[in-house]
């Protein structure tokens, strides 16, 4: 177990699999307190018992990205078992795959909601605590598709893309405090 964290909090969301178990193993591996987060509270605690037996320290939150006052008491909760957030992974989103003609609204809305709001929200409520801190930092993942045209993603691409707008806004209004926030956009599977 490294000590390149060992003081640190990290919240990651949608930690129940993927990219986001993946990170939350290797911030634990690098000495870090984990806030797992995710919708799927069995997958969070899967993951969870991952790396408490390895060693690590982390807990799992049942939230749902989108709904504020859920947000919160992930914020709250997190805090409660480990302190403060020095760290938040804005990694939970939800994909689509379907022809710009044959996309309904319902679709576009379900993206933006979860990928634009819920990393909105998420950032927001972490910023603050950061802000009493002194500092933190903040990741939001995109995705390829907010930067490129492919086909059957327009609505996927359109939050993916919002999301690469709103952190450079972001960074602009959170430099003053000490936070830095990046977004990253991995290359996804066509058929995600």
């Amino acid at each position: 177990m490294s000590v390149q964290f060992s003081d640190k909090t990290a919240i990651v969301t949608g930690s129940g699999n993927g990219i986001g178990a993946a990170i939350a193993h290797r911030l634990a591996a690098a000495g870090a307190s984990v806030m797992l987060a995710d919708n799927n509270e069995e997958s969070a605690h899967a993951v969870c018992a991952e790396i408490t037996a390895a060693g690590g320290r982390a807990a799992a939150s049942k939230v749902d990205i989108r709904i504020p006052e859920e947000v919160q008491a992930m914020i709250d909760y997190s805090r409660e078992m480990f302190g403060p957030a020095n760290i938040l992974i804005n990694n939970a989103g939800l994909g689509s795959q379907k022809h710009f003609l044959e996309t309904p609204l319902a679709t576009l809305h379900q993206m933006l909601e979860v990928n634009v709001v819920g990393t909105f929200l998420c950032a927001q409520a972490a910023a603050h605590d950061m802000i009493e801190m002194g500092g933190g930092r903040i990741v939001n993942f995109s995705s390829h598709s907010g930067l490129l045209g492919s086909s059957g993603r327009a609505a996927y691409a359109a939050a993916k893309g919002g999301i690469i707008a709103m952190t450079r806004a972001m960074a602009v209004d959170l430099a003053l405090y000490n936070i830095t926030v990046n977004a990253v956009a991995p290359v996804t599977c066509p058929h995600e």
